[in-house]
């Protein structure tokens, strides 16, 4: 070895072998994710938080008694929220949690009731089938839902219920950005913007809202684009806003906007012109 030359201790293989608590919490929580999650889904389902919220500390069997379900399938869905930090028990009662109270309860401004069935009932189905579709390099999950389109959100407008579910957890996810969304991107020298994938305009009713001379456009299936004009005239800004539907893996847009919220997000081939339907 030549001077000022340094060497590093080769690390024996069996250091490695014994894995710290919390990489063993943090594993068998990966593990035991499906439990978790489903537990806090029937909770969601059951309005258990709500109720929680409503009536203050609860016992195991006053729990069971509200929700109309016997005590040891009660006790099967406390268990999992307890242990995750959801739930807290104390001397015998049930209260949540200060991640419960914020966001799984109905009457906070930043709940994500509907984020919570959308990964029930649309994601959870289609993950089954990660495996085989990075196998296949295919979309497989969506042989989860009715149709033949190549998209989900295509298949989604043949199911009502799940497209609903569907937009009501963007919503949920709109909102929670929205505020920030107004107070630290300046439109003022936007005259028309077209916001891809809007759902139900709530994004571009709370920027017009601010920005009262800015014209805006949501582009989305049909299906979606009704809710979102019934959204634009309860609010009274039919004048300046509209919903288009539109293809955005296909369509193009108009040339005369000045800003395409969530066109980054999305591979847009533009070869075909719904320009007439804008404006």
């Amino acid at each position: 070895m030549e001077d000022g030359e340094t060497t590093t201790r080769p690390v024996r293989s069996e250091e490695h072998s014994v894995p710290s608590e919390k990489e063993t919490n943090d594993f068998y929580k990966v593990l035991a994710g499906h439990i978790f999650f489903q537990s806090l889904s029937a909770a969601v389902q059951f309005s258990l938080f709500d109720l929680l919220q409503k009536n203050g500390p609860s016992t195991e069997e006053e729990i069971a008694k509200n929700l109309g379900i016997e005590q040891h399938p009660c006790r099967i869905l406390l268990l999992p929220l307890t242990v995750n930090g959801l739930l807290v028990l104390d001397r015998g009662k049930y209260t949540n949690s200060r991640v419960s109270v914020a966001y799984l309860c109905s009457s906070q401004p930043r709940n994500i009731l509907n984020v919570v069935k959308w990964q029930h009932f649309i994601n959870y189905k289609a993950m089954f089938h990660l495996y085989d579709s990075i196998v296949a390099n295919k979309n497989l999950g969506l042989k989860e839902f009715s149709g033949n389109e190549p998209t989900l959100y295509q298949r989604l407008s043949h199911d009502k219920n799940l497209e609903a579910i569907f937009q009501l957890a963007m919503q949920d996810i709109s909102r929670q950005a929205q505020v920030d969304l107004v107070e630290n991107v300046d439109y003022s020298n936007i005259k028309y913007l077209v916001d891809v994938g809007g759902g139900n305009a709530s994004n571009i009713i709370t920027i017009a809202k601010k920005y009262p001379s800015l014209r805006a456009t949501v582009s989305d299936s049909e299906s979606v684009c009704k809710i979102a004009r019934e959204n634009i005239q309860k609010n009274g800004l039919g004048d300046c806003l509209t919903a288009v539907a539109g293809d955005c893996f296909s369509d193009s847009f108009p040339t005369n906007t000045d800003h395409r919220a969530g066109e980054k997000l999305l591979d847009c081939p533009q070869e075909k012109s719904i320009q007439e339907n804008y404006f």
